[in-house]
């Protein structure tokens, strides 16, 4: 029976998915730790996390989402901040992290958005810009993962406020390509984004916090078209599955991106869907992704919009 070209499409890119072949099994880290650094000893080593999106109080404030994330047995929470990040924030995350044993990684799709300094960066735009204090009050906690720029390719297209649509008009984002050629807007985003991870994540390098053996700098796309540029500048792809995505396109891009530039692989399991809403896919859809995740390689797993809105799947 003839394949349609879209089918045939997507057999390659889950072959190309397939063919990243890396086992969640000791042997298999340790002989890929030279290359991917440092690794789980777990013999089962993806870790499943959750973010908090649309949440009324932080976890550390809320006894009820502490017991619901303990029950259900998540390791990791991506947290997002909210209104200008503050250390108070960052401490009692720690304070919450070490008592309970579980990994967190700050998102920032919800916080502060300055411009950058024009002096350091090429024609810059809007972006999240951690103070040195804050960077190392998150490195002395164990159990800090890392740093999330959230939907970064959706802001880049659309303008940074497409996700939270609390400004008016269009702010690009890292880097501003008004008026450039194409080759202009890639060689000044990649210049800007390589100077960002300098400026601000440079301490990353020599830390070993975190179930994941260290901090990542970590990007999700809600489409997979700028995964390289992101991994050659040494910040992780972390594909979104589900959401209004195609999850063997999108893995198959982060993969790629992940192969090349050595970097990172941890995936974004979204329950929003464009047409439905939220939860806009059903649990066996994210059982899917769940172990979609596992078996392409991913370090680490998390659920996005598991408690949206005020209201809670928990």
């Amino acid at each position: 029976m003839s394949r349609t070209f879209e089918e045939s499409l997507l057999a390659v890119l889950c072959a190309a998915v397939v063919s990243w072949a890396a086992p969640h099994t000791p042997a298999a880290a340790q002989e890929n730790k030279a290359e991917t650094g440092p690794v789980s000893e777990n013999p089962n080593p993806m870790l499943l996390g959750v973010d908090d999106a649309g949440k009324r109080r932080h976890i550390y404030e809320d006894p009820v989402m502490q017991a619901a994330f303990e029950e259900i047995g998540f390791d990791f929470l991506m947290h997002h901040i909210r209104g200008k990040p503050t250390l108070a924030d960052i401490d009692a995350l720690a304070r919450w992290a070490k008592r309970t044993g579980k990994g967190f990684w700050l998102n920032q799709e919800n916080t502060t958005r300055p411009r950058g300094d024009a002096g350091y960066y090429r024609k810059p735009g809007y972006f999240f810009q951690p103070s040195e204090k804050y960077i190392r009050r998150c490195l002395a906690s164990e159990q800090f993962m890392g740093v999330c720029y959230d939907e970064a390719e959706h802001w880049a297209t659309n303008g940074v406020w497409i996700t939270s649509r609390q400004g008016q008009g269009y702010r690009p984002h890292f880097y501003d390509a008004d008026g450039d050629t194409l080759r202009q807007a890639y060689e000044g985003t990649l210049f800007n984004l390589r100077a960002l991870m300098k400026r601000h994540y440079t301490p990353f390098a020599a830390a070993r916090t975190g179930p994941l053996g260290g901090p990542i700098v970590a990007t999700e796309h809600v489409f997979p078209i700028y995964f390289h540029t992101f991994a050659r500048a040494g910040i992780s792809p972390m594909p979104k599955l589900l959401k209004e995505t195609v999850t063997p396109v999108a893995a198959a891009m982060a993969l790629g991106a992940a192969k090349q530039y050595n970097s990172r692989y941890v995936t974004c399991l979204d329950l929003w869907a464009l047409r439905s809403g939220w939860p806009g896919h059903s649990p066996e859809a994210l059982g899917s992704a769940m172990l979609f995740s596992y078996w392409t390689g991913a370090e680490a797993a998390y659920v996005e919009n598991f408690n949206y809105r005020g209201q809670s799947l928990y």
